[in-house]
């Protein structure tokens, strides 16, 4: 049923090029520098700096520093680490890192399988429009799991949305849902597919 993949958590291009001087760094600064350190490969940089600026309480910082953790990007994977960077993060509202807990929870990666807690994540991300969190809640209604229901409508919806966005995983599973759908549960989902808005992402 799992098919998403870890999301790195990206910086705007802005952020990063407003670098300076390592003698004025803030946190925005030191995330900026481990994001570009990161994309030349050089990772225990990015991983020390991206670490700096995750504890000043930058919130790009803290989700790409749960992803290196998660990977084992500049070392070994680190489960503990990576949750705990990730819920920083996510607690802000920061759908990267919302979405990537979901994988944690579905996978039972560093703790017990919680579907209904990946469920949440997944809504969290979903609900701001983040078309990967959408496919894969989706995908968790279809089927369900220990403590989820299974919910074509709900499946039908979120596929549909993250179809329109052109999420080709969600094309094709929409096409499976939408012919076990009564007619009731089709009004239903391309009603809540029409009064859908997303909510405003989190300001980093």
């Amino acid at each position: 049923m799992m098919t998403v993949a870890i999301r790195t958590c990206a910086i705007a291009l802005a952020t990063i090029l407003c670098i300076s001087s390592p003698a004025f760094a803030g946190p925005a600064e030191d995330a900026a520098a481990a994001f570009e350190a990161e994309q030349k490969g050089d990772f225990p940089t990015a991983l020390r700096l991206y670490r700096v600026a995750a504890l000043a309480g930058n919130t790009y910082a803290q989700g790409n520093l749960g992803t290196m953790y998660h990977t084992g990007k500049g070392g070994a994977k680190n489960f503990p680490e990576a949750l705990r960077w990730y819920t920083e993060a996510a607690k802000t509202g920061y759908a990267d890192a919302q979405f990537n807990l979901g994988i944690m929870n579905e996978l039972g990666e560093g703790m017990k399988q919680d579907f209904p807690a990946a469920a949440k994540w997944y809504r969290l991300a979903a609900e701001q429009g983040y078309v990967p969190a959408q496919t894969a809640l989706g995908t968790i209604y279809i089927a369900g799991g220990a403590g989820v229901t299974p919910d074509r409508a709900e499946a039908y919806k979120w596929f549909t949305l993250a179809a329109a966005k052109g999420d080709e995983n969600a094309k094709r599973r929409l096409v499976t849902v939408s012919s076990r759908l009564t007619p009731e549960q089709k009004a239903a989902g391309d009603k809540a597919v029409a009064d859908f808005k997303p909510k405003e992402a989190a300001k980093k």
